[in-house]
């Protein structure tokens, strides 16, 4: 089970031997760290269930504002209200948009097929056609409401630690223990421009992404059937999705 902000400040306490005087030090921190975590990772306890937004017709853009402290989208999809169409909404960098897309509203009206993000806006590729609805599930940021608060990010709790603890030795000045804690909290190479990005990121952070990463039932795939006559078909009745042939 994730441990609550009150067990996270006893064990930043006791690695630091610092009492109540350093709490809202920790409790910046566990915010902080939340923070740091979901804007280098989409973790699954930060996603939302799906919300709709109407998109206007004639529109170019969708605004995103009724979305509270939007980190990443990690789905998107436009459904048609007068029908069961529904099509995945592919999401691309301003690079790819200032060569493919470049003004939305010199193309055709009609269905989109691409956006892109900027702050609390997501253009779209071109004037939308009339009926249509778009369906998202984001991840957002995430706070320690009290003590009494358990992890919101329940594999994230032991980096909360570590990095906590590196905020408190900061604090009170004590470079060599902030930066073992700091070690321990983000690897070795966080900030290390000579290390690839990708690979950057490590220590306690890095071990929570890849728990988060792991699903076993990803893992459990369907096979294929024991003989060439035999095998498992998914018509799949949304339309706009492929079927599935094993």
């Amino acid at each position: 089970m994730a441990k609550t902000r009150t067990q996270i400040k006893a064990m930043v306490q006791e690695y630091t031997k610092r009492g109540v005087e350093k709490a809202t030090v920790i409790e910046n921190a566990c915010d902080e760290a939340l923070k740091i975590a979901i804007g280098l990772h989409p973790f699954k306890d930060a996603e939302s269930d799906p919300s709709d937004i109407t998109i206007s017709a004639d529109a170019v853009s969708v605004a995103l504002t009724t979305i509270s402290n939007l980190v990443h989208i990690v789905s998107a999809r436009v459904l048609e209200a007068a029908s069961s169409r529904t099509m995945p909404l592919s999401l691309r960098d301003r690079v790819w948009w200032d060569r493919n897309v470049i003004n939305p509203s010199d193309n055709s009206a009609g269905w989109p097929l691409y956006a892109m993000k900027r702050g609390t806006t997501l253009y779209i590729d071109r004037p939308a056609q009339s009926g249509l609805t778009l369906r998202l599930r984001v991840v957002t940021d995430q706070v320690f409401a009290t003590d009494a608060t358990v992890c919101p990010v329940a594999v994230l709790d032991n980096f909360i630690v570590d990095y906590a603890t590196y905020k408190v030795f900061a604090a009170i000045e004590n470079a060599t223990s902030a930066m073992f804690w700091r070690t321990v909290a983000l690897g070795p190479n966080f900030e290390n421009p000579s290390v690839p990005e990708s690979a950057r990121i490590g220590g306690s952070l890095m071990l929570a992404i890849n728990s988060d990463k792991y699903d076993l039932a990803d893992e459990m795939q369907a096979g294929r059937a024991p003989t060439t006559q035999d095998g498992l078909s998914v018509e799949n009745l949304t339309t706009g999705d492929t079927d599935t042939w094993y």
